[in-house]
């Protein structure tokens, strides 16, 4: 099959813009959006705190459909395999692009991107295995994983053009016009702007992105494969899908792989060679942020761990929650760490 444009933009906005229940050159007109970086708009957040786009509400509608007329399963099972078949065709772009060289997997919009289609599918999964088990507590679980990939999906678009305006927009000390970061006058008064040296705008990045938009600290706008590890073995658990044996090995599993990057993070710190004086000490910087959210994230987990100790829920909760901030700084620090190295090369 032939792939359409796969940067951010199109992805984004083939999930929010179409219901993907056309036909090929509807879906592929939805993926290949001419759409210069910046156009497209984040939809509204719902009075729960909750994004909407089109292919949710056709899935939603289904749902209700059936529910008031059983006779509609099977029409609900194609629109739970057209989607599938879509949002799995998204995922492929991701994956060619990969391998073409045209995106990085370290990448933490790449990884959130990611993380909110695969959450997607799993709640398709969950509410395809509700329908063949009459099981509405399992439909339940299956829609809080779509809210969550939607979310996920429109959160990570909209902390990534947050971020992207940071490093490429700078306001006008005279008339507060926004310009582009480079232009010597302001396009509105004329005034003669200041210039940044371009080490700087990693500093300004790593400063002033706060980057989630909706109001929810304890969860990040972008994730972690190991945060994203986490959340789904917490999903399941909740759904009885795994037990505590299981949750603990996941845990286990993600406090070594932070170890292991605590180690390289370190590693890279003592290794400065080859860098100027002031690229050494925004490096250092970012990468001690890296230190520390690291550190942060380890002692979430000891907290989770305590759960073992006592049976209290409330340790795992907590430990999410404690999760979310350090993740948050990782990945702002990254993606710093990013756009010095890009503006270098």
């Amino acid at each position: 099959m032939a792939f359409g444009r796969s940067d951010p933009d199109a992805l984004v906005a083939a999930f929010a813009s179409s219901d993907f229940s056309h036909d090929e050159s509807a879906w592929a007109e939805a993926v290949e959006q001419d759409r210069a970086p910046g156009e497209f708009d984040v939809p509204e957040i719902d009075a729960d705190g909750n994004y909407n786009s089109p292919v949710l509400t056709r899935v939603l509608d289904g749902y209700a459909a059936y529910l008031e007329d059983r006779s509609q399963r099977r029409a609900f099972t194609s629109t739970l395999d057209s989607v599938r078949t879509h949002i799995e065709r998204l995922l492929n772009m991701m994956d060619v692009c990969l391998q073409e060289g045209l995106d990085d997997p370290n990448n933490p919009i790449h990884q959130a991107a990611r993380a909110g289609f695969e959450d997607f599918l799993t709640g398709l999964d969950e509410l395809q295995e509700s329908l063949e088990k009459r099981d509405q507590k399992l439909a339940e679980g299956a829609f809080e994983m779509l809210r969550l990939g939607t979310n996920r999906i429109m959160d990570a678009f909209a902390f990534f053009q947050k971020l992207r305006n940071v490093v490429m927009t700078l306001n006008c000390p005279q008339c507060e016009a926004e310009n582009r970061k480079g232009d010597t006058k302001c396009q509105a008064c004329g005034v003669t702007l200041p210039q940044f040296e371009t080490v700087e705008e990693g500093r300004v990045l790593a400063e002033n992105a706060e980057g989630v938009l909706r109001q929810e600290p304890a969860t990040p706008a972008l994730t972690t494969p190991n945060y994203q590890k986490l959340e789904l073995a917490f999903h399941r658990w909740r759904q009885n899908e795994m037990d505590d044996s299981a949750l603990w090995n996941e845990i286990v599993q993600v406090e070594t792989n932070m170890n292991g990057h605590l180690q390289v993070n370190r590693a890279e710190m003592e290794d400065t060679e080859g860098l100027t004086e002031q690229e050494q000490e925004v490096t250092l910087r970012l990468l001690g942020l890296i230190d520390l959210a690291l550190e942060g994230s380890l002692k979430a987990l000891d907290e989770m761990k305590l759960y073992w100790e006592n049976k209290d829920l409330d340790h795992l909760d907590k430990g999410m929650a404690m999760m979310g901030p350090p993740t948050q700084q990782m990945i702002e620090a990254f993606l710093a760490l990013q756009s010095i190295t890009i503006e270098e090369d």
